[in-house]
């Protein structure tokens, strides 16, 4: 496919730092009075937070929402708006109401702005669509196209239509189905001679996590002009606990999750590939065992380009692919600069 051509040639091109100064999973406080329905948080042209669902009269909520604030500097107040609940009068006093309280402190931006600026500036993963492919079956569609294609060659009006009915047959035979988990890529960051490392999670135009999860996060994303918006559903009675998920829609972009971690966090992994980087030069060293020493080099392609871009030079680095996956679609990296072989 032609895609993944490209975006390999490109990866030495993904940011080497982030891309903007804010955190697009910012906490903001929020009181609201019912009768209120589908409430909308918004910053305008950087994006919104929807709460799908209804307070009813009388009840009362705080909750924190997550904003894409684009600049960390310059927060600004959100606007907020809602539907009506059915029947109610709009110039009632018991219209409902909502109001905005203010930002938290924003503790995960801080937390990563303490990792050593070697961690912060390395290449994010790179991550674009869900590819369509073609099936056995679309294989087989096209040489029964093609004959009748020339039986109709006569009939230009029918051979139109037959090609269009065609190609359409081909994509949706193509086409990833729904139900496929979208991809997601973990980077685990770290240095030899740092005691915290860096996670970095990236997915396409989605990204789902739990408030305390969120809490714990700071959201990238790779175009700065894509629109985020934050959707929940309200639970029974208004109720917005810290369990239930927060999804993150960004058309055109990929949305990297970061936060700060243990250095030892995932070292605990088999590694499936392994490569070590020594005096410049890569080599292939195979899987990885956690507690063994590390295999010799072995015949074997280099690293994938984005995880070799942008690392110090003059020192040893290990970069290696987990061997197990956390969860569909996931794919799990590890990069290390300054590596010590301490079973060697």
């Amino acid at each position: 496919m032609i895609a993944p051509v490209i975006l390999a040639w490109l990866a030495p091109l993904v940011p080497l730092a982030p891309v903007a100064n804010g955190n697009l999973a910012r906490w903001a406080d929020v009181e609201i009075s019912g009768p209120v329905r589908d409430l909308v948080i918004s910053l305008g042209s950087a994006g919104e937070a929807r709460l799908a669902g209804e307070l009813l009269p009388g009840e009362r909520q705080r909750i924190a929402v997550p904003l894409p604030v684009r600049d960390a500097s310059a927060a600004v107040a959100p606007q907020i708006g809602w539907t009506p609940s059915a029947g109610a009068d709009p110039e009632s006093a018991g219209r409902g109401s909502a109001r905005f309280l203010g930002y938290r402190e924003d503790r995960a931006s801080a937390r990563i702005e303490d990792l050593p600026p070697g961690l912060r500036a390395r290449t994010r993963p790179p991550i674009g669509p869900v590819e369509p492919r073609l099936r056995a079956a679309s294989l087989a569609l096209l040489p029964a196209c093609l004959v009748v294609g020339l039986l109709l060659r006569r009939r230009s009006g029918a051979a139109l239509l037959f090609a269009l009915v065609g190609s359409a047959a081909v994509l949706f035979l193509g086409w990833p189905r729904g139900a496929q988990p979208g991809r997601k890529l973990v980077v685990l960051e770290t240095d030899a001679g740092s005691a915290e490392g860096l996670e970095v999670t990236a997915t396409w135009e989605r990204a789902r996590a739990s408030q305390a999860e969120l809490e714990d996060r700071v959201v990238e994303s790779s175009n700065d002009a894509a629109r985020i918006v934050w959707t929940r559903q309200l639970g029974s009675g208004g109720e917005l606990g810290p369990a239930g998920e927060w999804t993150a829609t960004a058309r055109g972009s990929a949305l990297w999750l970061l936060r700060a971690l243990a250095r030892g966090a995932g070292r605990d992994r088999a590694l499936a590939e392994t490569w070590l980087r020594e005096d410049g030069e890569w080599t292939a060293r195979g899987p990885w065992r956690p507690g063994q020493p590390l295999p010799p080099p072995v015949p074997g392609p280099p690293p994938p380009g984005w995880l070799a871009a942008g690392l110090p030079q003059g020192i040893p680095v290990l970069v290696g692919r987990a061997a197990e996956r956390s969860g569909p679609g996931e794919e799990l990296w590890v990069r290390e600069t300054g590596f010590r072989d301490e079973r060697r």
